[in-house]
């Protein structure tokens, strides 16, 4: 009969063992994930100028580019999205891809400063559901944490820039 208790008291004490190490291991996975979301990555996206005046023909964007983390990042294309306010929500212009652009690394520390290049004839029509280029806009750029895009699960991270003004004055003649 002690053969039998002693046998019953060592099966209870595994199940205990494999309950607290079951328990242990979520909270440790519910710690790292705290962790994460605690600690966002936050890349710097910002237009130079609070107004562009855009006129007939290609209108740049000029904007700065800043990864202050100790990560590296790949971009999910070339040039940022420019996107329009409309509506109190965000329209993006599709301006289609850049053939031959698989987006670039962006090095911990990195500071770049680059131009969107606008096409006024397209904006109207890329931002559907538009009819005029006035109003308020901003830059969007999503980039994955790595240096490979298609890495399984890769973290997304998203930099939006400061709104700006778009105001459409013709060319005087």
């Amino acid at each position: 009969m002690k053969a039998g208790s002693v046998h019953f008291c060592v099966l209870n004490l595994t199940k205990a063992l494999a309950a607290f190490a079951e328990l242990w291991c979520v909270q440790y996975m519910l710690a790292c994930r705290a962790v994460s979301n605690a600690n966002p990555v936050s890349l710097v996206l910002r237009s130079d100028s609070a107004e562009v005046t855009v006129a007939r023909g290609v209108t740049r964007i000029p904007f700065l580019l800043v990864n202050p983390t100790e990560r590296i990042f790949r971009a999910g294309g070339c040039l940022p999205q420019l996107q329009k306010k409309v509506n109190e929500k965000w329209v993006t212009a599709d301006f289609g891809t850049v053939l031959g652009c698989e987006g670039g690394l962006l090095e911990p520390g990195a500071t770049s400063r680059d131009t969107l290049p606008v096409f006024t004839r397209n904006l109207v029509n890329n931002l559907q559901g538009v009819n005029s280029i006035a109003g308020v806009y901003r830059l969007r750029w999503t980039f994955v944490e790595g240096k490979d895009w298609e890495a399984r699960r890769p973290r997304k991270v998203e930099a939006v820039s400061n709104e700006f003004r778009m105001i459409f004055r013709p060319p005087s003649k």
